[in-house]
């Protein structure tokens, strides 16, 4: 019986970690594109990719999932650049662009 509810209980557990992946990998898809609107770049490929995830504590010292998503964004159509975003839960904790020429003050 316990065996039984172990083979169910487990693919539950994996869709939901899945189904909410998938969520927070949305969320970091418009955090990424409105974050290159601001830097007037281009968001190539209209998607994000997964880069990790790990175990972290939140501000209130729970724990929580951090994930890691990297994007490219390009200044002027030719070249590429990388970009960062960071989620905890299903929040935006930070987007980063990597620096690139035209952004750099002479």
């Amino acid at each position: 019986m316990l065996l039984n509810l172990l083979f169910l209980l487990i693919p539950i557990a994996y869709l939901m970690f899945w189904w909410k992946g998938a969520q927070v990998r949305e969320v970091a898809i418009i955090a990424a594109k409105k974050s290159c609107e601001q830097c007037n770049v281009q968001f190539l490929d209209e998607t994000v990719v997964r880069a990790g995830w790990r175990l972290v504590r939140d501000k209130q010292g729970r724990f929580a999932l951090e994930r890691n998503f990297h994007f490219e964004f390009s200044p002027n159509g030719h070249t590429r650049y990388r970009g960062q975003v960071q989620a905890l839960s299903n929040r935006i904790k930070s987007v980063n662009l990597e620096p690139y020429p035209e952004s750099m003050p002479y």
